[in-house]
């Protein structure tokens, strides 16, 4: 979904800009946009990959065992599907 939305965001405002029913400044807001977006993708993906392979038997306790209690709650269900999906995502 990052790709589909970053060229969403992009192609709407070059339309605009194009038949001159925007400033040309209008571009300058796709970075302001889109980059905290991006980073927290970044940081989201390398903190869920750590967690994932981390090997410390603590850590596979809980990650077994309170990932699994905490995902059975439907608004930690819903949260977890909107990010993942970027349905949160809003400017």
């Amino acid at each position: 979904n990052t790709g589909l939305q970053d060229a969403y965001n992009l192609a709407w405002k070059l339309a605009l800009v194009i038949k001159n029913q925007a400033p040309i400044d209008l571009l300058n807001s796709y970075q302001a946009e889109r980059e905290p977006v991006s980073k927290f993708l970044l940081l989201s993906t390398e903190w869920a990959t750590r967690a994932i392979v981390q090997s410390n038997p603590t850590i596979k306790f809980l990650r077994r065992h309170l990932a699994s209690f905490a995902t059975s709650f439907d608004p930690v269900q819903q949260r977890i599907t909107n990010t993942l999906s970027e349905l949160n995502v809003n400017y």
